[in-house]
């Protein structure tokens, strides 16, 4: 698990203002430019915000991504 690279998507998510949309439109293809093992890009799709923040992922990031792709209506 890299927490790392868990958290570089939340960044990006959160710092950049057409990457939500993008995620939104195809997760899959958002998370093709990461290098995330299965199991991290299904938490990273999910948003699971109390899963990451159990695994060590900032949990301010975690909600602000969570919050930037629309929470769980996105």
């Amino acid at each position: 698990m890299s927490v790392f690279t868990i958290e570089r998507v939340l960044f990006d998510l959160t710092s950049n203002p057409a990457a939500p949309a993008r995620f939104r439109d195809d997760a899959d293809a958002f998370l093709a430019d990461y290098p995330l093992e299965k199991d991290e890009a299904h938490l990273v799709r999910e948003l699971d915000v109390r899963r990451m923040h159990d695994l060590g992922v900032d949990a301010v990031l975690a909600m602000r991504a969570f919050n930037a792709v629309g929470g769980a209506a996105g």
